[in-house]
């Protein structure tokens, strides 16, 4: 179940561009923004939740498991719809409070133990 978000991004990174390639061959190309932001909203925003909410497969997975590929890729996926990616930036921020209060943790305990030789 861990890779399915992974997988799931190569599936609709490989999806668009086949749309590209669909649209490019077939269609006038004037019809192209419109034929992207259907196409990438629809593909991308039936999973955003799931990417956002999900602990051990979503973006917060991705970040505590220092998978930058799927980080990456979720950036690529993402980038054309600034609004969603809010969402995405506010786990970040998370994550990277998580880190600080670790890191002061760390810093409190090593004050604490050098206090202690030094009394």
């Amino acid at each position: 179940m861990e890779t399915y978000y992974f997988w799931q991004g190569l599936k609709l990174e490989e999806s668009l561009e086949k749309e590209k390639e669909r649209y490019t061959h077939y269609l006038h190309s004037s019809t192209e923004p419109k034929l992207v932001e259907v196409v990438q909203n629809e593909l991308l925003v039936s999973v955003e939740n799931q990417l956002l909410e999900k602990e051990r497969s979503g973006c917060r997975s991705f970040l505590s498991k220092d998978r930058n590929d799927d980080l990456s890729r979720m950036f690529r996926l993402y980038h054309a719809f600034p609004k969603r990616l809010g969402p995405f930036a506010d786990v970040f921020r998370l994550h990277a409070a998580k880190g600080d209060a670790l890191i002061q943790q760390g810093e409190d305990a090593l004050t604490r133990r050098v206090g202690n030789v030094l009394v």
